[in-house]
């Protein structure tokens, strides 16, 4: 049997801006999910590659060096990766055809209650593949 904290809650969160970063960790804190916080996308994928993971990604799309697009990419080319789900989030406008290898996709300033959302949706199949259980959506 599965108890609660066994149950994978682990959230990847990369944004470069540290108030943003911060803000959005201490909320997933607060709703109990384990959360890493990256300050770029190169150590994003380092974390994935060869430290922890995740339930899900929260990823901001525009980072200097290397921009969330190209950490989509990355994650989409490597097997080991390609299952993780990413929810993007933005300053900047999305487009009807930005939706491919997305879980979400969210605007800034973030709204806290679409992130839970996000999340959530994101997890759920996360436990139910460590509990044995079908998901159903």
């Amino acid at each position: 049997m599965t108890t609660e904290t066994s149950i994978n809650r682990r959230v990847l969160l990369v944004d470069d801006e540290v108030e943003s970063r911060v803000a959005l960790a201490d909320f997933l804190a607060h709703e109990g999910y384990e959360v890493l916080a990256a300050a770029s996308g190169l150590e994003a994928l380092d974390h994935l590659r060869w430290m922890w993971r995740p339930a899900c990604v929260v990823l901001d799309m525009r980072m200097p060096v290397m921009t969330g697009w190209e950490v989509r990419k990355a994650m989409m080319d490597e097997e080991s990766l390609r299952g993780v789900p990413i929810i993007g989030i933005t300053g900047g406008r999305w487009r009807p055809d930005d939706a491919a290898g997305f879980a979400a996709l969210l605007a800034k300033p973030i709204h806290y209650d679409e992130l839970r959302l996000a999340v959530t949706r994101c997890v759920a199949p996360a436990a139910d593949e460590e509990s044995g259980l079908p998901h159903t959506a």
